[in-house]
């Protein structure tokens, strides 16, 4: 397991985590929920979020570090 291995499961623990603090009953939002209301206000902000997912996958795929 490498360094950024380890790092994409931080991420996914931290992530998971908050999410399901939020569903029940955390005092904040989810951050998918916070996400998708940036990109309801703003056009730019789907265009931002959109390009980084993309970024992402291709990391992610490629396995480029």
């Amino acid at each position: 397991m490498t360094y950024f291995d380890l790092v994409w499961a931080a991420w996914f623990v931290l992530f998971v985590a908050l999410e399901l603090a939020a569903v029940f009953g955390a005092p904040w939002q989810t951050l998918s929920g916070t996400a998708w209301g940036i990109e309801h206000l703003s056009d730019v902000a789907k265009i931002v979020t959109l390009a980084g997912l993309t970024v992402l996958t291709v990391h992610i795929v490629f396995r480029w570090p």
